[in-house]
């Protein structure tokens, strides 16, 4: 079973390194941020949204854990 990594603000700098690093080691990638058009590798699952918010946070745990 693959371990699944949460990123936020990884579309771009170091949140999107950390991105690719985390895809090259095997892990599933859920990535979340506020662009509206996010350029990520193939196989990342992108959630837009804030962790700040509360209602957020509960979307990005229910598409990881789908």
């Amino acid at each position: 079973m693959k371990k699944t990594a949460i990123v936020t603000g990884g579309t771009g700098g170091i949140g999107l390194a950390t991105v690719k690093e985390l895809l090259g080691r095997g892990f599933n990638v859920v990535c979340v941020d506020l662009r509206d058009d996010p350029v990520l590798p193939e196989g990342v699952l992108y959630v837009k949204g804030s962790v700040a918010d509360a209602a957020d946070r509960q979307k990005v745990l229910d598409e990881a854990i789908k």
